[in-house]
């Protein structure tokens, strides 16, 4: 979490205004999700279980980088609209 932790301290960011990217969730979503950091598990190299299988739940699932800015846009609307 360490790694977390520096990185909100050199963007100076709070966790709630953060989302972190990563392909595995017992290190990046799991870490993120203890931060308090938007997780976003990228699934293009992982071996996608069904969502009820999995032990660890990141808030949202891309097979691909380029699905992230729309992904971002959407979700910072429905925070501004309280939907989140």
């Amino acid at each position: 979490m360490r790694i977390f932790q520096a990185a909100l301290e050199h963007f100076q960011v709070r966790p709630a205004a953060a989302a972190m990217v990563g392909d595995l969730l017992q290190t990046d979503v799991l870490g993120a999700n203890q931060m308090g950091i938007y997780s976003i598990w990228i699934t293009r190299r992982s071996q996608v279980m069904e969502e009820g299988e999995l032990g660890i739940q990141p808030q949202a699932v891309v097979t691909a980088l380029n699905q992230i800015p729309s992904l971002l846009v959407e979700v910072e609307r429905d925070l501004t609209e309280g939907f989140v």
